[in-house]
């Protein structure tokens, strides 16, 4: 299963964190250094393997902490159905 792209060609970027506040700056500050990127968010685990489905993202930035799952086995179970997404663990 390969990475897709966006309608304008743009490769993925998922940010996975139940604080919305954190989500929203992450994906500010990140689309103003990368305008190549399309940036999505979600806010728990179920919503992550959701997405992960959906857009195939190049790399997901995983809260270690949420509400419905543990961040390091959800980059496991990410890992094995997609083991071309790439994933790094946050944690604050």
């Amino acid at each position: 299963m390969t990475n897709k792209t966006d309608s304008r060609g743009r490769k993925t970027v998922l940010i996975v964190d139940d604080q919305a506040l954190l989500r929203r700056t992450m994906r500010e500050l990140l689309q103003d250094a990368f305008p190549d990127c399309n940036f999505l968010d979600v806010a728990d685990g179920a919503s992550a393997l959701e997405a992960c489905n959906a857009y195939r993202p190049v790399l997901v930035l995983m809260d270690k902490c949420l509400p419905d799952a543990d961040g390091i086995e959800l980059t496991a179970r990410v890992k094995k159905r997609y083991p071309a997404i790439q994933v790094i663990v946050i944690s604050y």
